[in-house]
C-alpha cells in the first residue's frame, strides 16, 4: 500500500474509547479500521468512520459510523473480547458497503 494514502486515511479514522486499553489494542483497532477504508476507497471517495467502544453492561461495545459521498453506513457489535466486537461490526460495515456497491452495478 502505498504509505502517504494509508497515512491519509489515517487522519479519516476517529477513535473514541470509553473503556480502558492498552495502547496496542487501540492501534490495532485503528489500523483494521484504516484497511477498511483502503480497501473500499474507490467505492466512496471521500469518507470518515467513527468507531466508539464503551462498556455495555459487563461486555464491550463497539460502535461504528461510515460516513460517505455515497451515504452513510452503520454497525454495532457487543463481546467480552474487544478484538471480537472490533472485527464483528467492521465486517457488518464491509458487507453493507459491497451489498450497495453490488446493488448499484446491477442496475446500471
Amino acid at each position: 500500500m502505498n504509505s502517504m494514502k494509508q497515512e491519509r486515511m489515517l487522519d479519516n479514522v476517529h477513535l473514541a474509547v470509553e473503556v480502558p486499553l492498552p495502547s496496542l489494542i487501540r492501534e490495532q483497532t485503528r489500523e483494521q479500521a484504516t484497511m477498511l477504508l483502503l480497501r473500499h476507497a474507490s467505492r466512496f471517495g471521500a469518507a470518515q468512520l467513527n468507531v466508539r467502544l464503551k462498556l455495555d453492561g459487563p461486555q464491550i461495545a463497539c460502535l461504528l459510523s461510515l460516513h460517505t459521498d455515497d451515504g452513510r453506513y452503520h454497525a454495532s457489535a457487543t463481546d467480552w473480547d474487544v478484538r471480537s466486537a472490533v472485527s464483528q461490526a467492521l465486517g457488518s460495515v464491509e458487507s453493507q458497503v459491497v451489498k450497495r456497491f453490488e446493488k448499484r452495478t446491477a442496475q446500471t
